[in-house]
């Protein structure tokens, strides 16, 4: 549930940019404004939020197409989907504990409702497969959190500091940072928030689209905890002019609506009109010294511009007016700030980030894959010390004749979830209680890239009588001291996208004299490998049979120039390619 969250987050930072003059935040008709509902008492920062309303804007709602064209998984591909049923969002942000830390910090309860119950039940589905119910006096129904403990290796604590999960009705899903801070909200005391000082001032504000309340008087006690030293003088400065407007203001509400463009008000509450002045100028002064930048700002178009084709030079035709459309007015005990941007402007920045946005999926895809990789790398490794060898590619089991995969026989090293004591070993891969377990892939054998079966690997060994995986099941694999070419020089893992189930003892054979079976994924100029030991570098796609031949062979005396396997790739400045330790029991 929490990508929905940070997704429309995302959505919504389109709001940063802006100018026309502002609309009256609306809400469709027959929408209901916004209530207290789930809200935590004496919230640090509440939003409330209508998806669908704000999709009916066609640029969002292209937005949001593109979205889920590259999701980050499929996970977060039905999640987004569930967007245009959406009634509701909000997110409750308080001060509470996790149960890593009995200091008092930030937690927060999101709470999603779904015009569709059938919906809601989808996105309960996604996200309950691993967690048990807990019954919780507070409540009349169940609350599901996490079986194993978050962190390896720690020990466990009070579950109820854990993250769960609830579902109070068919149509409403919630889920906090801690059970505790979820209690809280679907368990308020009795008349939570009516003496709050911002809750005359809420009903105002309560038809908007997206709504965003500010404590500013609880985030000043906590500023006053932020340590000072060290900082530069321009972070100094920011910190500065921040506890300035906090020790002017008590609370603010920023409303947004996406009806017509997008359109912003603030308004930030002081305790008298002297304060409220002041507010007012230490923000006049922030919008000055921004201004001041300008010139500066413009003369990085070109810069942009290769980051985000068309952006640098939209800027710069819109600045002065995006920062000229910022109206600051202050009445009485309160200011109010006004910014906006029209819908044609809208719709321009979103053709803009469209390619911005896959492309940093898509790098963010390719560095989840090297961490796969590399934890998959130091666990063969750890596997190796403990043995004496790597594992066989097919692991024959106690009767010398039922075969198992090598990505069941590195559970215990890389798997948290348990699967690895619900797997039987005395059974076949695909016996009726084993083939129940495909459905519970571990994360580190998937890709976000994945397109294929939901339980098959991204994964797979090349397998070759030459190499340090051979086809042929086995007691054993291959010891270190074999691989004579050297193990920076010799090929373990690759990426790909075939229908192998991860419990399958089937990998990817490489034969003399035949084709080369499908690498990589579809479209992609290169892939991802891991190498004996536990380095991942890029090779580039197609990539030669004899070179490949050449890299799973572990004794043919070859030895290979490892920065021209991706000969499209630009120069980088060296990196720690250290792998990254994967949990061990």
């Amino acid at each position: 549930m929490l990508s929905n969250k940070f997704l429309f987050m995302f959505l919504l930072g389109l709001a940063a940019l802006g100018s026309n003059p502002l609309q009256r935040s609306a809400l469709a008709q027959g929408s209901v404004p916004h209530d207290l509902k789930y809200i935590l008492d004496k919230p640090l920062q509440a939003m409330w939020s209508r998806p669908s309303e704000h999709l009916k804007n066609p640029a969002l709602a292209e937005f949001l197409t593109e979205m889920l064209k590259v999701p980050p998984s499929e996970t977060a591909r039905q999640s987004v989907a569930g967007f245009p049923k959406m009634d509701y969002f909000k997110l409750s942000l308080g001060i509470g504990h996790n149960q890593w830390s009995d200091k008092p910090r930030p937690i927060d309860v999101a709470i999603l409702h779904y015009s569709d119950p059938a919906v809601a039940k989808s996105m309960w589905d996604i996200h309950a497969a691993s967690l048990e119910a807990k019954t919780v006096p507070e409540l009349k129904f169940p609350v599901y959190t996490f079986k194993q403990n978050l962190h390896h290796g720690q020990e466990e604590k009070d579950w109820k500091l854990a993250m769960g999960k609830a579902q109070p009705d068919p149509q409403t899903l919630v889920e906090g940072n801690t059970v505790e801070m979820l209690i809280k909200a679907l368990a308020p005391p009795a008349g939570a928030n009516e003496s709050a000082p911002w809750a005359k001032e809420f009903p105002n504000w309560a038809n908007s689209q997206s709504l965003v309340l500010i404590d500013l008087s609880q985030f000043r006690e906590l500023m006053k905890a932020l340590p000072m030293g060290g900082m530069g003088p321009m972070e100094a400065m920011i910190v500065g002019n921040l506890n300035q407007l906090l020790t002017q203001a008590d609370y603010a509400f920023i409303s947004i609506d996406t009806t017509d463009g997008i359109q912003i008000k603030a308004m930030a509450q002081s305790a008298n009109a002297e304060s409220a002045q002041r507010f007012k100028a230490t923000l006049d002064g922030i919008v000055g010294l921004g201004k001041g930048f300008l010139p500066m700002f413009k003369q990085m178009a070109p810069q942009m511009n290769q980051e985000l084709p068309g952006m640098g030079d939209l800027l710069t035709a819109e600045l002065d007016n995006l920062v000229n459309a910022l109206k600051i007015t202050q009445d009485g005990t309160q200011t109010t700030l006004t910014w906006s941007i029209k819908q044609d402007l809208l719709v321009k920045l979103v053709k803009l980030l469209i390619p911005a946005f896959h492309q940093a999926r898509e790098r963010a895809i390719a560095a989840q894959n090297k961490v796969h990789l590399q934890q998959l790398g130091m666990a063969m490794q750890f596997y190796q010390q403990e043995h004496g060898h790597f594992p066989p590619a097919a692991i024959l089991g106690k009767d010398g004749k039922t075969t198992h995969s090598w990505r069941v026989a590195m559970l215990p090293y890389i798997d948290d979830s348990g699967v690895h004591k619900e797997y039987k070993f005395d059974e076949p891969w695909d016996s009726e209680h084993n083939k129940k377990l495909i459905a519970k892939i571990p994360k580190i054998y998937r890709s976000p890239n994945a397109s294929n079966s939901p339980g098959a690997t991204n994964f797979t060994l090349l397998t070759n009588p030459q190499g340090v995986f051979n086809a042929t099941p086995a007691e054993k694999g291959t010891p270190a001291a074999k691989i004579r070419d050297g193990m920076s020089q010799t090929l373990m893992l690759v990426e790909s996208n075939t229908e192998i189930p991860w419990t399958k003892p089937e990998d990817l054979p490489i034969a003399d004299g035949q084709a080369l079976p499908a690498l990589g994924f579809p479209g992609k100029k290169v892939m991802n490998v891991l190498f004996c030991d536990g380095s991942v570098h890029e090779v580039g796609l197609p990539i030669k049979a004899e070179l490949l031949r050449a890299l799973v062979n572990m004794a043919d005396g070859s030895s290979l120039d490892l920065e021209e396997l991706n000969p499209g790739a630009k120069p980088a400045p060296p990196t720690d390619t250290k792998p990254v330790p994967a949990p061990v029991p």
